[in-house]
């Protein structure tokens, strides 16, 4: 087990995320993922309703985030809301500038993944206050830049982004892969290529077949698929695909109506033609695996190189300085790999790992019936929220709105809005502070209080159901369960 800040963070058990591979990353892929121990998350790629839709279904009550291509939720923002509404654990986006969105994805309590590449994204990133930073080497499967490499990346925006955490992406698809991401500095991997050959994902068998029979040479950049099929990707983009035919009609003759035609009249699965992406990893995938193998196996490589490598480190390794005298090298340790631990013993058997895992599908599901019983009353998740906060302020007088942003985690101009919307409906309403006329209280009206009762009696009822799952998870553990 290697413990990181990606997995105190993310609440998983070991350091390895899904990349959101569109129309490849599905719900059954995701659910299996999570239940490995790591993040999946659903490949939301251009932001299509009826598919999300579908996959979220096939995930159940698996705890699994979803991704989006940014520049595509442009055009379709109801795909956010859509995935927001199942309360995942973390929304990643990529390709685009993700400020517009991290309110929302905020707002709703899900974390915020951003991947990136350049300094400009980089930038746009941290503006959105990322709670994760996915660095995406050129060394990935599907869209990317073609620019830098995934081991001259990481560490270099592990240092422009901490303390954030690093995800190291492309290239990834061992447990060497992961030990050498914590040793740049990374928090932890993202693999495509590597579950889009397993036993869970969307791939038909002669994509599993086909991925299993290249290697990593057989591998290209191109942005024919793009030209061919659509829809049009931002300039500085492309894609690495397995070499085919088409990809060499196009590097030869750049001729679109021949290319063109020869997409349109192949068969969904003649990769000869279609595109087959996969990144450099490729090399060192022999199988189609489980993705409990999968993530089982990495962790275990992982572990064991990084236990071992003290074997590698000298006694008398230095350098030799000016004076021609020998000096000890100091080496710079960032702040993910000072925080990784490989444990030999988890904190929790395989009964208590079970448990948890009972334990935040049963909370998901309350959270999903405490949204339903608060629109029965006409009050949406934030608003009840809002009357929780106000009900439950320890002073004499009524919390201030600063005191309920404080509270709720949000940022002011949110909660006022919550206020305007609750107190046009009759269900709270603003109060001059009687010491201080700068100041305004917030209470709730006779209505308010009346559904709220109601609301929190049937809350409480529910809630007690999740009693015995804590019991049993806490049962073993060294000392009280920490409450934060």
């Amino acid at each position: 087990m290697i413990t990181t800040p990606i997995t105190t963070l993310l609440g998983i058990r070991h350091p390895i995320l899904l990349a959101p591979m569109g129309d490849t990353a599905g719900g059954r892929l995701a659910a299996a993922v999570s239940a490995a121990g790591g993040l999946g998350l659903i490949g939301g790629g251009y932001a299509d309703p009826d598919w999300l839709t579908t996959e979220l279904a096939a995930a159940g009550d698996a705890c699994v985030g979803v991704g989006f291509i940014t520049f595509a939720l442009d055009q379709r923002p109801g795909a956010l809301r859509l995935a927001l509404d199942t309360h995942p654990p973390a929304i990643q986006l990529s390709f685009g500038d993700p400020r517009p969105y991290a309110d929302d994805i905020h707002n709703s309590g899900a974390l915020l993944i951003c991947q990136v590449q350049t300094s400009e994204e980089i930038a746009h990133a941290v503006a959105a206050g990322a709670d994760v930073i996915i660095a995406q080497g050129q060394d990935a499967g599907g869209h990317g830049r073609p620019d830098r490499g995934t081991m001259g990346l990481i560490p270099s925006v592990v240092d422009m982004v901490a303390p954030l955490p690093v995800v190291a992406a492309g290239g990834i698809a061992d447990g060497r892969g992961l030990a050498a991401a914590l040793m740049l500095g990374a928090a932890g991997i993202t693999m495509g290529t590597r579950f889009l050959a397993s036993t869970a994902a969307l791939s038909s068998p002669a994509e599993a077949a086909a991925l299993v029979a290249a290697r990593s040479g057989d591998t290209v950049r191109t942005s024919v698929f793009d030209v061919v099929r659509g829809p049009a990707w931002p300039a500085g983009h492309d894609g690495r695909v397995v070499r085919n035919r088409l990809t060499d009609e196009w590097n030869d003759r750049h001729d679109l109506i021949d290319a063109e035609r020869m997409f349109r009249t192949a068969a969904a699965d003649d990769y000869a033609v279609r595109p087959l992406w996969a990144g450099e990893g490729l090399d060192l995938i022999d199988g189609i695996e489980s993705p409990e193998a999968i993530v089982l196996g990495i962790v275990a490589e992982a572990a064991q190189l990084i236990m071992s490598s003290g074997q590698l480190i000298a006694a008398d390794v230095g350098a030799v300085d000016a004076g021609g005298g020998v000096r000890p090298r100091v080496a710079k340790v960032s702040e993910p790999l000072a925080g990784a631990v490989v444990m030999a013993e988890p904190h929790l058997d395989d009964e208590q790992y079970r448990e948890l895992l009972k334990f935040r599908t049963a909370l998901r599901k309350f959270l999903r019936w405490s949204d339903e019983q608060a629109a029965s009353t006409g009050l949406t998740a934030q608003q009840h929220q809002l009357l929780l906060a106000i009900r439950g302020h320890e002073g004499a007088s009524g919390p201030t709105i600063g005191e309920v942003a404080d509270h709720l985690l949000l940022k002011h101009h949110s909660v006022v809005e919550l206020v305007d919307r609750v107190e046009h409906s009759g269900f709270a309403q603003r109060s001059i502070d009687g010491g201080d006329r700068r100041v305004v209280r917030l209470y709730l009206t006779e209505t308010g209080l009346r559904i709220l009762d109601r609301l929190s009696a049937a809350h409480l009822q529910e809630l007690a159901r999740l009693a015995p799952i804590v019991e049993r998870l806490s049962r073993g553990l060294d000392g009280p369960v920490s409450s934060d």
